[in-house]
């Protein structure tokens, strides 16, 4: 045996190629002396792999892509949550090698003439949906117009026949738009510098559709563009016959199109469209900031569009008008509005394109919220309109009127189920379910009562009590009138049964003479129980031209005239309302 390094006899000890004895060497990198044998990286590390960034920090991250040295721009936007059109940070496609051509365009961003690009905005190219090319803002010199430019490369597997299209990210609001402008693709393109860019424009152009019945439909449009013409906005329709506004009216001609007094569409404006058969608004434009676009209001009836793009309960919609609004009403639905408390009835929420009509004390601004959480979304579940679960159609009717009502029958309960029903002539023309009215506790029925007519006498009122399974005919003077409002939850019109109860008219009304008349015309009346009276005219289209009486009679007989002197000949309409009944009739006036 002998002995190792280490004197031991037998021992496996050896000298390293330092010459140590059980050595293991130089440590990597360096020789016997301690010396650094490779490389040794920026940060001072034999053999380290830190190097310098883009931006000229060791071991930093920054990429400086848009090239312009100044690395607290562009870099800065990585992680900043554009879309995933750049995973790798690296400022151009990720995938450009998979391409064979390529060509760049230089751009700039607008939108209604103003240069919108900003720091970490960016760009991409598409062709249908496949990516093409991407840029970061890229600062330009103050000598070069200044702003931010748009350096892209863009790349492609064909020498032509591609169409490019655009999209635009905006950091500012982490949103994505369309770009109006396309480009067609040929290699080696060269379009735009940073001095007389490639223009791109955001698109901010929305397309609504709009289906709906035949028959009558509310309706109101909350976008814009450049043609509001009825031949444009209703374009799309095929069964379109009739429309009207609050001032104006229009037909529809076979071969020519829309024609009459109303020729362009106001977002500010309800409309009531008749069609011949179901059919759907097609239209594109940029859509109404409602923050920006106040409704003016007049006492009395407003026929008001509805601007936000999103459900709105009706509380929060009309939270502009304060106390000075009385009640609104849409096609199917209606609510009263009542002080210290808010609106409350049938009509909780308000809709994109629907149509509502808003009944005033005063004039009056609206100005609607301008996104969902400017409000609180409040929504009322006691109130549910249910007219929609019953074979009627009201969009067969053009006017409606309301009755808030309660029934008033010895012995009997209502109960969520029951039914009130109206009708003329074996018809129905309006059904609701009853609702428990928060500031009483009580039930009561939302009616909305439909017609074809301006007035219409011989309205009936059935009852269908569910506990019982029984129908009641109802005591009632309560005729049809165009926009009635009869009753409300605090003080609610009452229904009685007409078995157990002969009721004494308010008022008992003679036939106006003469008739037909020239200019003149008279009507008796006579009235029974102490009650606000109100005697309107109204023309052939529902338009009110005059109100001969509106004053609180005690019991006594009267008669007024109406004097047509400075009329048109042609058929009117008398109105005579009390607090609790309706009657209307029919003069025709020739000259």
């Amino acid at each position: 045996n002998t002995l190792d390094c280490a004197g031991e006899c037998g021992g496996d000890a050896i000298v390293d190629e330092c010459g140590v004895c059980e050595g293991s060497g130089p440590d990597e990198n360096f020789d016997c002396d301690g010396n650094c044998i490779t490389d040794i990286d920026c940060a001072g590390v034999c053999g380290g792999d830190a190097i310098v960034d883009g931006c000229g920090e060791c071991g930093g991250t920054g990429t400086d892509v848009d090239q312009d040295g100044i690395c607290d721009d562009a870099d800065s936007c990585i992680g900043s949550g554009h879309p995933d059109w750049d995973p790798a940070n690296i400022g151009v496609l990720n995938n450009y090698s998979d391409y064979e051509f390529n060509g760049s365009v230089t751009s700039r961003v607008y939108i209604d003439g103003e240069d919108i690009g900003t720091s970490c905005d960016y760009v991409a190219a598409f062709v249908g949906e496949e990516q093409r090319g991407v840029a970061v803002a890229s600062n330009v010199p103050e000598e070069l117009g200044g702003g931010y430019a748009f350096l892209m490369v863009i790349y492609s597997n064909v020498t032509f026949g591609e169409t490019l299209t655009f999209k635009y990210f905006s950091s500012a609001d982490q949103e994505v738009y369309d770009i109006g402008e396309t480009l067609d693709w040929e290699t080696n393109i060269i379009a735009g510098n940073v001095v007389v860019p490639f223009v791109m424009s955001v698109s901010t152009s929305t397309d609504i559709s709009v289906d709906l019945s035949g028959g009558w439909n509310w309706i109101s449009i909350n976008v814009e563009g450049e043609d509001m013409s009825l031949d444009q906005v209703l374009g799309a329709l095929e069964s379109g016959t009739y429309i009207k506004g609050q001032e104006g009216y229009s037909d529809y001609y076979e071969g020519f199109g829309w024609f009459g007094g109303l020729e362009t569409i106001s977002v500010e404006e309800m409309y009531k469209l008749n069609l011949s058969a179901q059919d759907t608004i097609e239209y594109s434009g940029m859509l109404v900031d409602p923050s920006s676009r106040p409704i003016e209001l007049n006492p009395s009836w407003n026929w008001i569009g509805y601007l936000p793009n999103f459900d709105l309960d009706i509380n929060d919609a009309l939270v502009s008008l304060g106390e000075d609004a009385v009640y609104i009403k849409g096609q199917v639905g209606y609510s009263d509005y009542y002080d210290g408390f808010g609106w409350l009835g049938a009509l909780n929420t308000l809709s994109p394109h629907e149509g509502y009509l808003l009944n005033m004390d005063a004039a009056s601004t609206l100005l609607y919220p301008s996104s969902v959480s400017d409000g609180l979304a409040r929504v009322n579940d006691n109130f549910n309109y249910s007219i929609l679960d019953y074979e009627f159609d009201y969009t067969q009717f053009e006017f409606n009127g309301s009755v808030t009502s309660e029934i008033d029958i010895e012995n009997i309960v209502v109960a969520e189920n029951d039914l009130l029903i109206a009708y003329v002539d074996g018809e129905i023309r309006g059904k609701a379910h009853p609702m428990l009215f928060p500031l009483t506790g009580k039930y009561i029925f939302p009616l909305m009562v439909y017609s074809n007519e301006i007035l219409e006498n011989s309205v009936d009122y059935q009852y269908y009590n569910s506990t019982q399974d029984k129908h009641y005919t109802l005591s009632s003077e309560l005729n049809f009138e165009k926009d009635m409002i009869i009753g409300n939850g605090l003080a609610p019109y009452r229904f009685t049964d007409a078995i157990n109860e002969i009721s004494l008219r308010e008022i008992n009304v003679s036939t106006a003479y003469p008739n037909p008349f020239n200019p003149v015309t008279s009507i008796d009346y006579y009235v029974n129980a102490s009650t606000n009276v109100k005697i309107t005219i109204y023309d052939v289209v529902g338009r009110v031209v005059d109100v001969i009486e509106d004053d609180f009679k005690i019991n006594g007989e009267y008669s007024v005239t109406w004097n047509a002197i400075n009329k048109a000949s042609g058929i009117y309409y008398i109105s005579i309302q009390t607090d609790n009944e309706v009657y209307s009739q029919k003069v025709v006036l020739l000259k």
